[in-house]
């Protein structure tokens, strides 16, 4: 005999265990997509001297700094950087191993700020929208 109520602990409990991952990996993609569109949240980064025409920095930089993203230099070394610190159910963190990421992130006194880690109310909007299409597979 099918049981509907056994069908719909065995789906919820396997929801309840990929859950935290799908999730953790949908933030990872989020953030590395911070750096195609050099921005955070639908908010620009601030343009690099070297991309501005009447600089000192755009005279002295070739064609190809010219045109690079703002935080890709040649080894993209930052953007690559971003990882999946730990899982659980609680708690998801993503977290930069580069040395210098913090300094872009959070800003200096002679660096502007160039967030790409940190809250997000479009990464939550995604996340509510991606949880509750999951339970309503597990309530059909």
């Amino acid at each position: 005999m099918n049981n509907p109520v056994k069908n719909f602990r065995l789906k919820f409990e396997a929801l309840k265990k990929q859950l935290p991952n799908d999730v953790a990996i949908m933030a990872l993609k989020h953030y590395d997509l911070n750096f195609k569109r050099q921005g955070f949240d639908g908010e620009k980064w601030k343009e690099v001297q070297r991309r501005i025409p009447e600089t000192k920095a755009y005279k002295y930089a070739s064609k190809v700094q010219k045109t690079r993203a703002i935080l890709s230099g040649n080894t993209k070394l930052l953007a690559k950087s971003n990882y999946i610190k730990s899982i659980s159910w609680d708690r998801i963190v993503i977290a930069n191993s580069s040395k210098y990421g913090i300094y872009h992130n959070y800003g200096t006194s002679k660096l502007p700020q160039r967030k790409f880690l940190g809250y997000s109310k479009v990464l939550n909007k995604k996340i509510v929208n991606f949880v509750g299409n999951q339970l309503n597979k597990v309530f059909k």
